[in-house]
């Protein structure tokens, strides 16, 4: 299977990592996953560490910078954002789901998250670094939203933006530990919060 990718070896060496964590992951393992000798992987990549690295940096770093993710919200009410910001979390979900293959991917992902930190300590400021961006680009919206008139000028926009980001996370934790995330559980978390919000 010469024509295997990098791309196409990463996709699988996530799915392994997430489902069995780093120490028992081998380079045996991936390299079977994806239908090539162990030799031909370190033509690709110098170790194990590599890839994982490549991991983190594609599907847990670049995946979820707010501006990949989201692009700009200036052209956007806030009720539009929130639909177009919903739009986006299920693309993001299905690609993991299609490309990663694992259904329950917030109860893996809750369980890598913790063993990045323990890997490496400069991973463990991905999470704290997605949730500022978010929280910065969440409190634009809602001051663009409050100049327009949208939503109620008296708020607090920070704060609010911390509400949006942190019960997001919070309905994630919570339905890892039971089931995942659904599109509609989203919708009705962050339209409730608009709906106490808006003008």
């Amino acid at each position: 299977m010469s024509k295997t990718t990098r791309e196409e070896i990463l996709k699988k060496a996530t799915s392994l990592f997430l489902k069995n964590g780093y120490e028992q992951t081998s380079l045996t393992d991936i390299a079977n996953a994806v239908g090539l000798q162990k030799p031909s992987l370190y033509s690709r990549f110098k170790s194990k560490e590599d890839i994982f690295r490549k991991v983190v940096e594609y599907y847990l770093v670049n995946m979820q910078k707010p501006d990949k993710k989201f692009g700009t919200t200036t052209d956007k009410s806030m009720k539009e954002f929130i639909e177009f910001y919903l739009s986006r979390v299920d693309l993001c979900m299905r690609t993991y789901d299609k490309d990663i293959c694992i259904n329950a991917f917030a109860n893996r992902c809750f369980s890598f998250m913790l063993e990045l930190g323990r890997f490496d300590p400069q991973y463990a400021v991905i999470i704290p670094n997605v949730n500022v961006a978010e929280i910065t680009m969440w409190t634009s919206v809602i001051e663009q939203a409050k100049e327009k008139g949208e939503v109620k000028k008296e708020i607090d926009s920070k704060q609010v933006a911390a509400s949006l980001r942190y019960s997001f996370l919070g309905l994630c934790y919570s339905c890892a530990i039971g089931g995942r995330v659904t599109i509609e559980q989203l919708r009705s978390l962050l339209f409730g919060i608009y709906d106490t919000i808006k003008a």
